[in-house]
């Protein structure tokens, strides 16, 4: 009996034994796998998250970059100076350019008091021009000085957009406008359909894009009434009482109950005023996991059910490694710009885009500096090593850039680009993201548009403005060089008979032969214009000998013209001169006042 006890002790003693490892290995499976189920939920919500953060920032971006390239346009500054008809036309111009290029909704230029004075949308029933938005952030901040991006609801239009703002300033350095670029966001909030609870929400909370088109403008947490009553009277998201979903802010990393369901929060935020894209992860696989845990525990086939949920749940886990890999490489590649990660300095990662920009391939860029794709200086003269070290080094702070780069394709070809840099914290690493758009055909467009700004239509010489432009620049030459400058003022006599007798296209006729006469006396270092109706003013540089040579080879060649047969008119210019000594040297508009009364002078002395 006694024996028959001892051994029932060791069978209970047994079974106690068994059912604690039992249990405790149940515990430690149910604990793991509600673990493995927590991190692939976080995992793949943080990867959502960062690769449509990614995604708006660089869309963002491109708009910013725009603008403030629009805010520079030598279109854009004249007609805030002097609204007069042509540089109304020519800002109209370069908006509609510069909105067809970035495929924006609208663009538009607000002068000082935030009137609109130009816009793409002009000609449309529900044209901006003429509209004040001055109450306006995206206007307040720029005024002062400040680029600004803004998202809201049109107030004419009554759509979702991003606008992007930049302060234009005068030659002289003063503010004297804001322009603006409106992106509609239609495709954006299709874009984020595709995903569960996805937002995009204001710094006060307020939903602004949403996979749920019901939630739109309810805010996600409770605003205080003094933000509620000043968001309603800016407009920015209509007028609406801003219905609260949630009692509190949400933040990354916790688990909430919201809409009577409990979801992992990632949110990310996207800019410096606080906008983020938030991630809401059901949280329901993380109950199914523990429940799989304690029927495992209660099974008799532990070891088994253990080898076959962790099997499952690693090939689950690589399928979702793979899908997120899938996906951030199709949104990677899709991109407009070349994409490239950098690492301690060096290029890690690039998209396809990249490739063909820089015409090479994934082997010749992977693992090279930028320095190496660039020229050893760049137009301004700085040195490309030190300056994309520079750059670089300003990113990995958290400060983001945007400039100008002349880069160098793989065949030893330059193009210029801008550049735009952001850090990016990646597993406890600090990279740099950088976006690369070819702005060689904007470049290109601008130079041409500059060389209209500056040349007669008519004559092709260059015009007043372009005259005092150059002849500035001729000026500081001349004087480092400590040589004497020479300035002539040529008048066409008896236009006003040749217009009133002969019609205006004999007229210009005579202002076109002109010219041609004045390029083949002068020289091609000289500056030549005509800078009124019937006056030319030519500048050379050389000593006070040079007067009398010019004006005696222009006026015979002149009477060489006049003796061909069939002229219907007899060409007659009026000369004055002017010499700057280089010991003592003057400014342009003293020696154009000068030759301008020589120039008048010789004319009345013709008449007497």
């Amino acid at each position: 009996m006694k024996k028959k006890w001892s051994s029932r002790k060791k069978l209970f003693a047994f079974t106690g034994a068994l059912f604690v490892v039992v249990i405790v290995i149940g515990w430690m499976i149910t604990a793991y796998l509600r673990d493995q189920a927590f991190r692939g939920i976080a995992s793949e919500s943080e990867a959502d998250t960062m690769m449509l953060a990614i995604y708006l920032s660089s869309e963002f971006s491109k708009i910013e970059g725009s603008v403030k390239s629009l805010s520079g346009s030598p279109a854009i500054a004249p007609v805030l100076l002097s609204p007069v008809s042509k540089n109304l036309k020519n800002a109209n111009l370069a908006l509609d350019r510069y909105n067809s290029a970035m495929g924006a909704s609208v663009s538009y230029l607000m002068d000082a008091r935030g009137i609109v004075i130009a816009s793409t949308n002009r000609l449309d029933p529900d044209s901006f021009v003429g509209r004040s938005y001055s109450f306006r952030p995206y206007f307040t901040k720029a005024i002062k000085g400040m680029p600004c991006r803004y998202f809201a609801l049109g107030i004419t239009s009554g759509t979702r957009g991003f606008y992007a703002s930049h302060p234009v300033k005068s030659p002289a350095g003063k503010v004297i406008g804001v322009v603006v670029m409106k992106k509609d966001l239609d495709e954006t909030a299709l874009l984020m359909r595709k995903f569960h609870n996805c937002f995009l929400i204001s710094p006060e909370g307020i939903v602004f894009l949403s996979s749920r088109p019901e939630l739109l403008y309810r805010s996600l947490w409770p605003v205080r009434e003094d933000v509620r009553k000043a968001l309603i009277a800016s407009e920015q998201f209509g007028i609406r009482p801003f219905q609260a979903l949630h009692s509190k802010e949400l933040v990354n990393g916790e688990i909430v109950d919201f809409l009577d369901q409990n979801y992992l929060v990632n949110r990310k935020t996207i800019d410096r005023e606080g906008w983020s894209v938030v991630f809401l992860a059901s949280t329901g696989p993380i109950q199914i996991y523990k429940t799989i845990g304690i029927m495992i525990t209660l099974s008799l086939c532990l070891l088994i059910s253990i080898f076959t949920v962790v099997n499952y749940l690693t090939q689950k886990s690589r399928q979702v490694i793979k899908e997120r890999e899938r996906r951030y490489r199709t949104l990677f590649n899709g991109a407009n710009d070349a994409i490239l990660i950098i690492k301690d300095g060096r290029y890690v990662d690039c998209n396809d885009l990249t490739l063909k920009m820089f015409g090479c391939t994934r082997e010749q860029i992977i693992g090279k500096y930028p320095d190496e794709f660039s020229p050893s200086l760049q137009p301004d003269g700085r040195s490309s090593l030190e300056e994309a070290r520079e750059k670089i080094r300003l990113a990995m702070t958290g400060e983001p850039q945007f400039f100008e780069w002349k880069h160098r394709r793989q065949d030893g070809s330059l193009f210029d680009a801008e550049v735009s840099l952001n850090s990016i914290p990646v597993n406890g690493d600090i990279l740099i993201q950088a976006f690369v758009r070819d702005i060689t055909e904007r470049k290109r467009l601008e130079n041409e548009i500059k060389a209209l700004s500056i040349t007669d239509p008519l004559t092709g010489l260059y015009n007043r403005r372009g005259f005092l432009t150059l002849s500035e620049q001729q000026m500081k030459i001349a004087d480092r060089k400590k040589q004497g400058l020479l300035l002539l003022f040529a008048d066409l006599d008896e236009m006003k008979w040749i217009n009133d007798n002969l019609g205006h296209e004999k007229g210009d006729d005579a202002l076109i032969e002109t010219a041609s006469v004045l390029r083949q006396v002068f020289r091609q270092s000289d500056i030549i214009a005509r800078i009124g109706g019937d006056e030319f003013a030519i500048l050379a540089m050389g000593d006070k000998t040079l007067e009398g040579v010019l004006i005696d080879r222009l006026q015979e060649l002149i009477k060489e013209r006049n003796s061909l047969n069939g002229r219907v008119y007899r060409l007659s210019l009026s000369v004055g001169a002017a010499w700057s000594d280089p010991q003592n040297p003057q400014t342009i508009d003293s020696l154009m006042s000068r030759a301008d009364q020589a120039m008048y002078d010789e004319k009345r002395k013709k008449k007497g």
